[in-house]
């Protein structure tokens, strides 16, 4: 083997060893770009968990609502509905009726 083809094959191995480091750092930076950028995989998956949690308290309120409106409408339009709740609720009664509240515990009565 002769010099130059001892010391060409040392160069083409050290320009393929800096070739080589030179892909990795590439690569590393390209995997921690997709992984932990502020578009990265991490941040996707965060955004996606928010999503779903936003979205089941979205569904929550929304039968909620359907649940008060249901309500309302029941109370527009049923008076013996709007009638009971004010006996249960505000003791009042109609001309003429007397109220008796009853403790619902021996406590009350005062012993």
């Amino acid at each position: 083997m002769s010099r130059t083809s001892g010391s060409a094959y040392a160069q083409r191995r050290a320009l393929r060893r800096s070739w080589v480091w030179t892909i990795i750092a590439v690569g590393a930076g390209v995997f921690s770009f997709a992984l932990l950028s502020r578009y990265g995989l991490l941040t996707r998956w965060r955004v996606e968990q928010q999503y779903r949690e936003l979205r089941q308290r979205y569904e929550h309120l929304v039968q909620q609502a359907d649940s008060l409106q249901h309500r309302i409408d029941q109370l527009l339009h049923d008076q013996r509905e709007v009638e009971r709740l004010a006996r249960e609720q505000y003791g009042m009664a109609r001309p003429g009726e007397t109220v008796y509240v009853i403790p619902s515990d021996i406590h009350d009565l005062g012993h």
